[in-house]
């Protein structure tokens, strides 16, 4: 038996709630002595047949998966939630997305091969990581000498345009409208263009003021905004667990592209967070060439195909170890 972690708060009910009730249409749950996995049911026509697996909760929107806050994590009890799920379901299997390389939920989920399930798994590059555990200084010099003379030249810059300034806004009791400010400034340039701001849909904003209000309230929240003569230029969101930071989404003021302000913004954030004892900092999806000056290495997200122990399990298991390609549709 493994005993249960201290509850992160991607794992924590507040997280679920709020993801399902943005994202989720239907759900169904195994529960762990009384405590839900929320699954997504999802339909799809492949290989000429149609099939039915249920999705854990995660998306575009989500740090990372991790597992509810179970009392023990004990295979034996995970195993026999998961088989009465089956027995209620008859899904094809159970899939989980954007786990962490080094995550608890691992052990567990691996654990149930020696119970009968069969287990995929596909290593992704998905997220690149700043580490700094030896210090800010440690950290800085190890950047390349053009990231530190472009960010210093942007910095120089900045100031001779006004005055600037760095803060975090969580920890003021306004904090609410800097995210309303953080929303305006995500929306500008292609995002709100193209419709992917925040502020455009209703039910998303709805879900991460939901979010950051809890990750407030338990002192997890960072909200580090970039001010030019008190005017926003630079805004990112994090969270952090434990010694874990979680670059969840960031923003600039386009028309300053020049000046790098997301440079800019992107060390005192680092530095902020390494003298407050952080000790890396998970930038996330996608794994751009700006994520990567940044960086000390780049890993994998899993992704995670679980087979139930039956004739239904070992056929779809068969069917995508084939790597069989064609189309996919939802039915």
């Amino acid at each position: 038996m493994l005993l249960s972690p201290k509850c992160p708060f991607f794992s924590q009910a507040q997280w679920f709630a709020a993801w399902m009730g943005a994202f989720a249409s239907e759900q169904v749950e195994a529960r762990v002595e009384d405590i839900p996995i929320p699954f997504i049911p999802r339909r799809r026509y492949r290989w000429g047949v149609g099939y039915r697996f249920l999705q854990a909760p995660a998306n575009e929107h989500s740090p990372c998966f991790r597992l509810p806050c179970l009392p023990s994590w004990d295979p034996g009890a995970v195993d026999g939630a998961f088989r009465a799920l089956y027995r209620r379901e008859a899904f094809s299997w159970l899939e989980f997305p954007l786990l962490e390389r080094e995550a608890p939920e691992l052990v567990i989920l691996r654990a149930l091969k020696d119970r009968g399930w069969q287990v995929v798994e596909a290593h992704h590059p998905h997220t690149a990581i700043a580490e700094f555990d030896a210090g800010w200084e440690t950290y800085h010099r190890a950047l390349s000498k053009k990231l530190r003379a472009n960010t210093n030249r942007a910095e120089n810059g900045l100031n001779r345009r006004g005055e600037l300034r760095f803060e975090d806004a969580a920890e003021l009791a306004t904090w609410l409208e800097a995210w309303e400010e953080f929303l305006a400034l995500e929306a500008q340039g292609w995002k709100g263009e193209g419709q992917g701001a925040i502020a455009g849909d209703e039910k998303l904003a709805a879900f991460y003021r939901r979010v950051l209000e809890e990750a407030h309230r338990q002192g997890k929240l960072r909200l580090y905004l970039l001010r030019l003569d008190g005017r926003l230029i630079g805004a990112n969101l994090v969270i952090v667990e434990g010694t874990t930071a979680y670059g969840w989404k960031t923003a600039y003021a386009p028309e300053l592209a020049k000046y790098s302000p997301g440079n800019v913004l992107q060390r005192k954030v680092i530095q902020a967070l390494a003298e407050e004892g952080v000790e890396r900092l998970d930038m996330l999806d996608p794994v751009s060439e700006w994520k990567r000056r940044w960086a000390t290495r780049v890993e994998p997200r899993i992704h995670m195909r679980l087979f139930p122990p039956s004739l239904r399990g070992a056929v779809f298991y068969r069917l995508v170890r084939l790597r069989s390609t064609g189309p996919e549709e939802e039915t």
